[in-house]
């Protein structure tokens, strides 16, 4: 019995498969990642599948190129889903990836299904270390449910798929959208569902019996083709994938089971902004969100090689159980 990188078997199901969702034009992120990260040891053995997800250009031109790029990079996968632009194409690109891996081979195999960002540096080897430990536990085991990522609470308008005071945690978030849960209590104005968790969309795991019932429900389908009534319509914000997906766990599920909760500490997590945090030796998440400089992908994949250092193997892991369970229903 051969052994592979970090404890994988030579044969064995992939521990995570990963969805980069990006668009057909960001060729030199892909570049990028494909440099870097995407040679960690674990993704060129198997253990983790890292894929570009794109969805289906409309223009014959870019979907001629895309194609060429596919065939020779080997690591895009092109999937249909009938939407552009930014204010929609990462919601419904999210959904069918989750859809496609859950039951597409290699991928359906996979232990654990994720999507991330086209911009983001992720320390492969501590992703991987989490991931073995959790599967090696009752609650965070690919046949548990479990939301992996850093967290973050919102409500949510599900009708126009906008959120609404945001916070690190529940009641920061109850306290920002007050009004909006007031008004939904009170029942006036449009129905507004929170406060609820949600992991930021730069990198967002959900174990495989997860990610298989969440893109399968009747209900999730249902919201997500709710949305193509509002493709045209103007909006003041994207609809945003990470607080659907929140949402969708919170609202969505076809039965009521506990979920658990596995959060990524926030100090381990770097985000560049206004604050301009710094890397740090126990960073396993880099997101350059506002300044999208490939350069800083290397330098980040540099640093993280001689300076990461792993985790003690501590992870604090919060059950909790949905809304329906918490207000008393069967």
């Amino acid at each position: 019995y051969t052994m592979d990188v970090a404890g994988h078997g030579l044969g064995e199901p992939a521990l995570a498969s990963l969805g980069i969702v990006s668009a057909a034009p960001y060729h030199s992120r892909r570049n990028a990642l494909r440099r870097t990260w995407m040679r960690y040891e674990e993704c060129t053995s198997g253990a983790v599948l890292a894929r570009f997800v794109v969805a289906q250009p409309s223009d014959a031109q870019d979907a001629s190129t895309l194609d060429s790029e596919a065939a020779n990079a080997g690591d895009l996968v092109i999937l249909r889903t009938g939407v552009s632009g930014r204010d929609w194409s990462p919601l419904h690109t999210t959904f069918r990836w989750l859809q496609y891996a859950s039951t597409t081979a290699p991928f359906r195999n996979a232990q654990y299904i994720g999507k991330m960002d086209d911009d983001v540096y992720l320390v492969i080897p501590e992703m991987v270390r989490h991931l073995q430990q959790m599967r090696a536990s009752p609650q965070t085991s690919p046949d548990a449910w479990v939301y992996y990522g850093v967290m973050y609470w919102t409500s949510y308008f599900p009708d126009s798929f906008l959120h609404t005071g945001s916070g690190y945690d529940m009641l920061m978030a109850n306290k920002a959208s007050k009004s909006c849960i007031r008004a939904n209590r009170d029942g006036i104005g449009a129905a507004c569902v929170g406060s609820f968790p949600f992991t930021t969309g730069s990198m967002q795991l959900l174990s495989h019996s997860l990610a298989l019932t969440l893109s399968s429900a009747t209900a999730t389908g249902a919201h997500i083709n709710h949305s193509r009534a509002l493709l045209e319509q103007p909006r003041k914000l994207p609809a945003f994938e990470d607080v659907w997906m929140g949402y969708a766990l919170h609202s969505l599920l076809p039965s009521v089971r506990n979920v658990t909760l596995v959060n990524v500490d926030r100090f381990n997590y770097y985000e560049d902004g206004k604050a301009r945090p710094t890397m740090k030796n126990t960073t396993i998440l880099v997101h350059l969100a506002a300044v999208k400089d490939q350069a800083r992908i290397q330098h980040a994949h540099m640093f993280a090689s001689r300076h990461h250092c792993a985790s003690n193997g501590v992870l604090s892991c919060s059950p909790f159980k949905t809304p329906r369970c918490l207000n008393g229903a069967d």
